[in-house]
């Protein structure tokens, strides 16, 4: 439907919008639909610079077939914060991994780390945070990174479970 505005004599048709202004590409916001998401509206009512609630290229290839996005579920209990991790060609190193990492803290903006950028030291496993990992080798893939107002979280699948580490 469309909407008709009479302006000075001038007939203009607006197109009517359904809801809120994406923040994503359509395609992110197609697939946050088909798992029960929606995007983070007011990510970008902060003060700051921040990157966008997405990136894409997190599996190696062409940038175009994976991306990681922030969405989040309501519930009439809470919100949940997800980065869902899409994929349209899979990848046998990561097939392993969980494609939603849930997360309670508010969204940060994303990017990713390069392989062997950053060490596992200080991670510790997103299920049981209080559990350390104990291992203290390189990472062997892309880490995602989200971050905002100099607070920094990491994520990185390791041996398909998610682990996650807190810088400030």
């Amino acid at each position: 439907m469309k909407l008709a505005i009479l302006i000075i004599g001038v007939l203009v048709f607006i197109p009517e919008t359904q809801g809120s202004n994406l923040i994503m590409p359509k395609e992110l916001n197609q697939f946050a639909k088909k798992k029960g998401c929606s995007q983070v509206s007011d990510f970008f009512s902060r003060p700051g610079k921040i990157n966008p609630p997405y990136v894409y290229g997190y599996m190696y290839g062409k940038e175009k077939n994976s991306a990681i996005f922030w969405c989040k579920r309501e519930s009439a209990k809470n919100i949940s914060y997800i980065i869902h991790v899409m994929v349209k060609k899979e990848n046998k190193k990561m097939n392993k991994c969980p494609r939603e990492i849930e997360w309670p803290n508010y969204p940060g903006g994303l990017s990713l780390v390069g392989e062997n950028l950053m060490t596992l030291d200080g991670f510790k496993y997103l299920r049981h945070p209080k559990q350390q990992v104990s291992i203290t080798v390189k990472a062997e893939h892309k880490t995602i990174r989200s971050e905002y107002d100099g607070v920094s979280t990491y994520f990185y699948c390791n041996n398909g479970k998610w682990i996650f580490k807190q810088t400030h």
